[in-house]
């Protein structure tokens, strides 16, 4: 650490030209640095000494619906699941949420809301309190409503240091996305948001920032300070919605620190029953006493109310996790369909199937490394690629930075499997996209699954859920598992004919394919699974070479 330097190595106090460091975290403060090289500057750097960067400045601005997850739950394949979007709504107010917000989704112009000087600041001076005011974007015509804010930052390299060539790192929604991302904030209670040209003369009534009396602008308290745990942070917030005669609205202060199925409501059901261990999604007030309400889990139902068994028509849930298997529900569901459902009774989904196919360079950090605004830092980036190596990583990757066709590895039928079925090996072989005509570089594996609604129980409207990549982007993603070492490959028909001399999945000696062994098991942890990769490339002429195989815990 910065602070015990001098413990194992000697520098003379002062005696630093330049000092440069990227120390920013999410929300430029969470688990970052900042106060480390603010030690490092008054403990070595010379008298106008450069550091780099010399600039840090956050920003903030309103987002509306778009930027939620709300359009997602409101038709998940033709079920309207409202209900529990507004729920994830709730939860994600008492939390921050790192995530990628597009400039199409900002309801505000962006505010700034603080500027650090790192040549002059004082350490005391990271904890901050400070006011900005969010004016509705001018193109707007009509009142929209504001979720929440979203904050970012910006960090210069200015001319003070670099005369020659000034630059901005910027973590923007308005610029290319970062691994930074932006930081979101929910409130409580979304404000409706108006420009005062659109609100001028009206008479409006209600109370200031709903949808009678919209607001024409939002003024923000933000106060940011490290928290006890190391190296986080305490984010307050308070809102004040002021309308266009200038009636104001104060919000309460927000600090934050630092997841049934509706279908049953379009059918005259006997007895809709939803199951939902600590979760408001329902509540016999909302639905009228249309649906009855148990807080149990699945296998403890007993406990609270009787079911005959074998007494139930259809049995749906929203089971699935990361992964298909990370966290899922689904040796709860198979009790629940053993337990209580009628002999040819519908569980739905009725199918899932896993997929995997092999991604390249673009779907890895190492682009964004080795161009950082102008600087080479793709040390660093290998260094975090070896990281991700160790663990499975939960993230959208586009169709276009595969480099294999995809392959079936594993498929569940949920009105037979047996429970002890769901822990599986399956093999499946990887084949170079067809389009390809060179070697490229197969950084590791995205698993990704479908779910079916068959026309086995859907004989009128059979339909799948899809997490693929080649398909918009749910919440589930899919699951990254990198390779310790990158496997070269290209299709047999690029390699036919070659001599080709060195080991298999090299550079001098692309792999034609690669067969993969793959283990799926739960974990010791609740809901958690351990996951076993092996590798092995199979060249244009037979050769093989296997990889040592490598377990994930996700």
């Amino acid at each position: 650490m910065v602070e015990e330097l001098e413990k194992s190595i000697k520098i003379q106090p002062h005696s630093v030209d330049v000092l440069v460091s990227e120390w920013m975290g999410y929300c430029l403060l969470y688990e970052s640095m900042l106060t480390s090289v603010l030690y490092a500057r008054d403990r070595w750097l010379k008298p106008g000494g450069a550091i780099l960067p010399d600039t840090a400045t956050m920003f903030v601005a309103g987002f509306g619906k778009g930027a939620t997850s709300l359009p997602f739950w409101e038709d998940v394949y033709g079920f309207d699941m409202s209900s529990i979007g507004k729920e994830i709504l709730e939860d994600t107010a008492r939390i921050p949420i790192v995530d990628v917000i597009e400039e199409r989704d900002l309801v505000t112009q962006p505010a700034l809301l603080q500027s650090f000087d790192l040549a002059t600041m004082k350490p005391d001076e990271v904890d901050f309190t400070a006011t900005a005011t969010l004016e509705p974007t001018e193109a707007e015509t009509e009142a929209r409503l504001c979720h929440g804010v979203v904050l970012w930052f910006d960090t210069g390299f200015t001319d003070r240091f670099c005369k020659e060539n000034p630059t901005v790192l910027s973590t923007s929604p308005y610029t290319p996305p970062t691994h930074w991302a932006q930081t979101v904030l929910t409130f409580q209670e979304p404000i409706s948001l108006a420009p005062a040209t659109v609100l001028s003369g009206d008479d409006r009534r209600g109370a200031v920032g709903t949808k009678e009396c919209p607001a024409s602008s939002i003024q923000l308290r933000v106060s940011v300070a490290r928290a006890s745990e190391h190296r986080s942070i305490d984010v307050s917030l308070e809102a004040t919605g002021v309308s266009s005669k200038g009636q104001k609205r104060r919000w309460p202060a927000v600090s934050y620190h630092g997841i049934t199925d509706q279908s049953c409501f379009h059918v005259k059901f006997k007895r809709p029953l939803a199951i939902a261990k600590d979760n408001k999604v329902f509540n016999d007030k909302e639905h009228n006493g249309v649906l009855e309400v148990a807080n149990s889990m699945v296998e403890e139902l007993e406990k609270s109310i009787k079911i005959q068994p074998h007494s139930v028509d259809v049995l749906v849930s929203e089971w699935m996790g990361y992964c298909l298997l990370y966290e899922s529900m689904l040796t709860s569901v198979l009790y629940a369909r053993d337990r209580w459902l009628k002999p040819g009774g519908a569980i739905l989904p009725d199918t899932a199937t896993m997929f995997v196919a092999g991604f390249g360079k673009g779907a890895t950090s190492l682009p964004f490394w080795e161009d950082v605004y102008g600087f080479d830092m793709s040390s660093i980036g290998k260094e975090i690629l070896e990281d991700t190596a160790r663990i499975p990583i939960v993230d959208v990757i586009e169709e276009r930075d595969l480099v294999t066709q995809p392959a079936l590895l594993q498929s569940f039928d949920l009105a037979a499997m047996k429970q002890d079925e769901v822990d599986f090996t399956a093999t499946a072989t990887l084949e170079p996209t067809e389009a390809e005509t060179e070697a490229r570089l197969c950084h590791g594996v995205v698993l990704w699954f479908d779910t079916g609604f068959t026309d086995r129980f859907c004989k009128e409207n059979p339909t799948v859920l899809s997490t693929s990549p080649y398909t918009p982007p749910t919440h589930w993603a899919q699951t990254v598992l990198t390779f310790q070492e990158p496997i070269s490959v290209a299709p047999a028909t690029v390699l036919s004919g070659d001599d080709r001399l060195g080991a298999v999945g090299t550079k001098e000696c692309p792999a034609s394919s690669i067969q993969l062994r793959v283990s799926v098991a739960r974990a010791s942890e609740h809901r958690s699974i351990d996951v076993s990769l092996e590798a092995t490339g199979v060249s244009s002429k037979g050769q093989k070479r296997r990889w040592p195989v490598h377990i994930f815990n996700l």
